[in-house]
């Protein structure tokens, strides 16, 4: 019986899944689009990289309190929601697809979760988060802010309903990149919107999925915050700091003092800026993450 019903949500997933790839992006690949499923309907793991983000950042303390409340804007088929709720977490969603908060109630009745965690699922859009101010701990945004339709009232809304002392953690794609992800297809930086439609309709591929697009990149993202004279930690640079400790270790090179710095400095910067924008030019897009902390 439940075997039977886990076919079940799983189809509707699929089938949901298919709809939406093959309407607005034109993709038809059905392995692809298991996989895709597979993460989706997985609770237990699919999440937790973030969580160890919010446990970094979000206080110096390592005595981490699970007391804080956090949201996450366009939860999706809910694995960050149901990962926080499964280990003691205070977290609630919002998405306005219809699909997604059904296929996450069927989620509830499949995995026998508490039927209380349906309020944990609210329809609305970013523009208008239906809370008060200063609700939330932490707020959470994971490829989403080149969806909305006005990405400066997504981050105002963000910011209304965030504590202070509480922090973002913003997960989105920077569309100076050689790769759209959505499509999968190479793609110009910042491709102008004419000239995209016209490579689009040339491959045969709809481009409906464009018009739900906002060219968001990191430099534009990071300056709205900054001009605001909030916090901003771009993760890029935390983990280039990280690499070039690595690269210290890994050739000994304390044994020559600040040179061995300075070599191990050179040696990220020709991998970050030379090697990986090669190795990932026209096969994957630019993610950027950064936490903003609220004073």
């Amino acid at each position: 019986m439940v075997n039977n019903y886990y076919k079940k949500v799983r189809k509707f997933l699929v089938q949901n899944l298919i709809r939406e790839y093959s309407f607005y992006w034109g993709i038809s690949d059905f392995r692809w689009i298991d996989h895709v499923a597979d993460a989706w309907i997985n609770d237990q793991s699919n999440s937790r990289w973030r969580y160890e983000l919010i446990k970094k950042f979000f206080n110096d303390d390592s005595d981490y309190s699970y007391n804080y409340k956090m949201l996450d804007m366009a939860s999706g088929c809910g694995t960050f929601v149901f990962y926080g709720l499964l280990n003691g977490y205070d977290v609630y969603g919002i998405d306005p697809a219809e699909w997604k908060n059904k296929f996450n109630k069927m989620k509830i009745k499949l995995y026998n979760y508490s039927r209380s965690w349906i309020g944990h699922f609210i329809k609305a859009v970013g523009e208008y988060l239906p809370f008060k101010d200063e609700s939330f701990d932490i707020v959470s945004s994971y490829q989403t802010l080149e969806h909305v339709s006005d990405v400066e009232k997504c981050l105002q809304e963000m910011l209304r309903i965030v504590r202070e002392g509480g922090s973002m953690f913003l997960h989105f794609p920077d569309y100076r990149s050689t790769f759209e992800s959505h499509y999968r297809l190479p793609w110009i930086p910042l491709f102008p919107k004419t000239l995209a439609r016209f490579y689009l309709k040339v491959l045969g591929r709809p481009t409906l999925g464009l018009d739900t697009i906002n060219y968001v990149t990191k430099r534009n993202i990071m300056r709205y915050f900054k001009d605001k004279q909030f916090e901003v930690i771009d993760l890029d640079c935390v983990f280039f700091h990280k690499r070039s400790k690595n690269i210290i270790e890994k050739f000994n090179f304390k044994r020559i003092g600040s040179m061995g710095k300075v070599l191990a400095v050179i040696i990220n910067l020709i991998y970050t800026y030379f090697y990986m924008p090669i190795k990932r030019m026209f096969r994957s897009e630019k993610s950027v993450t950064i936490v903003v902390r609220k004073p």
